[in-house]
């Protein structure tokens, strides 16, 4: 209802001594009074939740939103054509959203959050691989190298990053694109 209160406002400001600038006013108390109580019973429920090592249905449904819009923008990868790397970066951005409302639960969260984290960490991994795999294909081996790198550092054990650090090596080394980074420095 916070949308109400400008044009309230307003009326307040252009016609202050009138019936309708009084009843603006009753109506902005009436707004004022249904946001407290909505932003202290989301509260209640975040304590409550949290103290249970859970999440909270607002917070829920705020990640699932992230997570959801994440699915929508990718993986629809057709190698050349326009619009993928986009893609990609939107699902990261949607991830990474959905990542630090998760962090604010801290290291005792409950098995949602767990869950949920999990989740979250397998869709970024695959993104970034997948991003790797892209900028490989077009031969931006430097690119290619960081979004492989970020994939590790989320899964150090993922056999398909390190197959495609050896692609990016193999691509690197082939086109004699110049020092690798790893190894004194690159481009």
């Amino acid at each position: 209802m916070h949308f109400a209160r400008r044009p309230l406002e307003l009326i307040l400001s252009r016609y202050p001594s009138t019936a309708a600038a009084s009843r603006a006013r009753e109506l902005l108390q009436e707004v004022a009074a249904e946001m407290a109580s909505k932003k202290s019973a989301r509260e209640a429920s975040a304590r409550e939740t949290a103290d249970e090592g859970g999440i909270s249905e607002f917070d829920r449904k705020r990640i699932r939103a992230h997570l959801d819009r994440a699915e929508e923008a990718g993986p629809k990868i057709v190698h050349g054509v326009s619009g993928e790397t986009r893609r990609l970066r939107q699902r990261i951005g949607h991830l990474d959203a959905a990542r630090s409302l998760l962090d604010k639960f801290g290291e005792h969260a409950g098995p949602d959050v767990l869950s949920l984290r999990e989740e979250v960490r397998r869709g970024l991994v695959r993104s970034y691989l997948d991003l790797g795999q892209v900028y490989l294909v077009r031969l931006s081996l430097p690119l290619a190298a960081s979004e492989c790198e970020k994939a590790c550092d989320l899964d150090p054990e993922n056999a398909e990053s390190h197959a495609l650090h050896g692609k990016i090596l193999d691509a690197w080394l082939a086109t004699g694109y110049g020092p690798i980074p790893h190894l004194g420095g690159g481009r």
